[in-house]
């Protein structure tokens, strides 16, 4: 048996009651890097449910307001194509952090943007991306962005009763040619940008 101090239950000192503010002095306990922070109330899951009722494109009464936002800009022009996304991930008005890459490699000459939840975004992406591969393998040939901006969007139209947090744009070269595509998580797919015929 390992003893483990900062794994104390029941820290009454810790706790916060209904009504009290977190003020971070729960913090000062665990001044060890190899200590653990424990959530400062009595019962987490409790908590969350309690105050984190998050509904999709509705305010749901909680506690904790959720400010989403997310730049994010890309389009194609006669050099090629142009992404810009913002950095920031927040958690309601608390900047959790300010280094995100928000362009993301799907495969080697395919990126996509994120907006969303950070946990939705990454899994999909990471999602499509084995997609990819698989398509590939099976076929001998790469994927156009077209045909995985139509995977993500059928996967995304499956999943769309489960309240998903997903936006992305997905871009790269179709034979040579920019192309762009708008995909969200209720399953919608549009063409931003495809050459035409000729």
């Amino acid at each position: 048996t390992v003893a483990l101090p900062f794994l104390k239950k029941n820290r009454n000192d810790m706790m916060l009651n209904d009504g009290d503010e977190f003020d971070g002095s729960a913090v000062e306990h665990f001044a060890s890097p190899s200590s653990f922070l424990l959530p400062p109330v009595a019962d987490p899951s409790l908590y969350c449910r309690t105050n984190l009722k998050i509904a999709y494109h509705e305010d749901n009464n909680q506690t904790l307001k959720f400010d989403k936002g997310t730049t994010t800009l890309a389009f194609c022009f006669k050099g090629g194509i142009l992404a810009a996304v913002d950095s920031r991930s927040t958690q309601g008005s608390y900047i959790a952090s300010q280094e995100v890459e928000k362009i993301n490699e799907i495969t080697p000459y395919m990126l996509a943007t994120i907006a969303g939840g950070a946990a939705d975004c990454q899994y999909w992406q990471r999602n499509l991306a084995v997609q990819c591969r698989m398509y590939e393998l099976r076929n001998r040939h790469r994927i156009s962005i077209r045909a995985a901006s139509k995977l993500i969007a059928n996967t995304c139209n499956y999943y769309k009763a489960y309240d998903l947090s997903l936006g992305m744009m997905m871009m790269g070269y179709d034979n040579g040619e920019p192309t762009l595509y708008y995909v969200d998580d209720e399953g919608s797919r549009v063409c931003v940008w495809r050459p035409f015929v000729r």
